[in-house]
């Protein structure tokens, strides 16, 4: 059998393409596959912890982190602590990233 009849070939090269594809898409708002996703999840529930936000996104927590904090440095989202357990970070949409989202799911 030639590997271009392989499920796993043909399903990996329509992902990469539907990855790349999509990427290009989102350059002109400058937001990744990965934040339009994590704003995504949070426009679904806003104030949801890092890691309910990689458990949906089927992420490590550790990815999670860097996603997070390139996106509070351009104010899509936010931060807060709990009033209870200072550990524990709530995340939330900010005015900008909903704004974003508008703008992405128009195109």
């Amino acid at each position: 059998m030639e590997i271009s009849d392989c499920i796993n070939f043909i399903l990996s090269n329509t992902q990469n393409a539907v990855f790349s594809y999509f990427k290009k898409r989102l350059q002109e708002f400058d937001v990744t596959p990965s934040q339009y996703s994590l704003l995504s999840c949070l426009r679904s529930q806003d104030h949801q912890t890092p890691s309910q936000l990689a458990q949906a996104m089927k992420l490590d927590t550790s990815s999670i982190t860097g996603i997070l904090s390139r996106m509070e440095k351009k104010d899509l989202i936010g931060r807060s602590e709990s009033q209870e357990d200072r550990r524990s970070v709530s995340i939330y949409l900010l005015p900008e990233g909903r704004a974003l989202l508008e703008q992405v799911d128009q195109v």
